[in-house]
């Protein structure tokens, strides 16, 4: 899957180091505000998210883990739909599916309930367990 990242702080710590795991000014970075303990779940998370090119192949080989991909509950039919994927335990990667390349996302009303429609994901947020952020 294409992985693109909203234009935050806290995306930006997240993805420069999931992108570039060994450099030491980006491990300090994430390090300060995620903590260490997700940091090598961070990576293989973020790995295996590119290795596969839908979210339902993903969900094949990881939908029986707590790492499966899900819908997040609660949002409202003409919101963007908002998807979940585990990093660790209590945090949490948020994102929507982008579906054309003008960068528009689908909607919850638009959602079919098939996971391998989902090519591209726009992450939103990453955080603690924290679902009313997104």
């Amino acid at each position: 899957m294409n992985v693109q990242f909203k234009e935050t702080k806290t995306n930006k710590i997240y993805e420069d180091f999931v992108k570039e795991p060994t450099d030491r000014k980006k491990q300090r970075a994430f390090s300060k505000q995620f903590g260490n303990q997700i940091a090598s779940e961070a990576v293989k998370l973020h790995q295996r998210l590119q290795a596969y090119p839908t979210a339902g192949a993903y969900n094949k080989d990881y939908g029986q883990t707590t790492n499966r991909i899900e819908t997040k509950s609660g949002v409202k039919n003409n919101d963007p739909m908002i998807f979940k994927v585990r990093v660790t335990g209590s945090w949490r990667k948020f994102f929507n599916n982008v579906i054309d390349v003008e960068g528009n996302l689908l909607l919850k009303k638009d959602w079919g309930g098939d996971f391998g429609t989902i090519v591209d994901i726009y992450v939103i947020d990453v955080n603690n367990h924290e679902y009313d952020a997104v």
